[in-house]
């Protein structure tokens, strides 16, 4: 396969997984959103604290690629509804630690239930070795993109 060849079958997988993502992300204002008043990035931070509970602001940042300014208006927001409780980090006082209240961790195992079932259905037909070597793939391919953070995208 020719390097133009190659590129162009890299950039295929690059948009196939956009698409993935898009596609599995589709119904959750749909089914969540308007009934328990929730966004997706706010799931997302809620399963990031399921994760790592008590863990800061900046720590999901990290963890979901998005811009402080959205983390930081889901959070706002998470807590006004009373999903999230906020500490001060007594290692940094210009930190945060957050953790779900019990309403938060309600809401979570609500959504997630279903999100398990969706993630299951994507890997219908794979073995065991085969969805170990995806997590693996895309855990590299997570660390080389915040590795990439910042660099020119020549």
């Amino acid at each position: 396969m020719s390097e133009d060849q190659e590129l162009e079958a890299d950039l295929s997988s690059f948009f196939s997984m956009l698409a993935i993502i898009n596609v599995t992300a589709q119904p959750f204002s749909k089914l969540f959103e308007t009934k328990y008043d929730i966004t997706l990035n706010e799931w997302r931070i809620l399963h990031i604290l399921a994760l790592n509970p008590g863990c800061s602001q900046a720590a999901i940042v990290r963890a979901l690629g998005l811009d402080k300014m959205t983390v930081s208006r889901a959070v706002a927001r998470l807590k006004r509804k009373g999903s999230i409780s906020k500490v001060a980090d007594p290692e940094n006082l210009r930190a945060a630690r957050m953790s779900m209240t019990a309403a938060g961790r309600r809401l979570h195992k609500l959504i997630a239930t279903s999100g398990a079932r969706r993630a299951k259905h994507l890997f219908v037909g794979f073995s065991a070795e085969e969805r170990r070597m995806h997590r693996n793939l895309i855990a590299r391919m997570l660390a080389n993109a915040q590795r990439m953070d910042g660099q020119s995208s020549d």
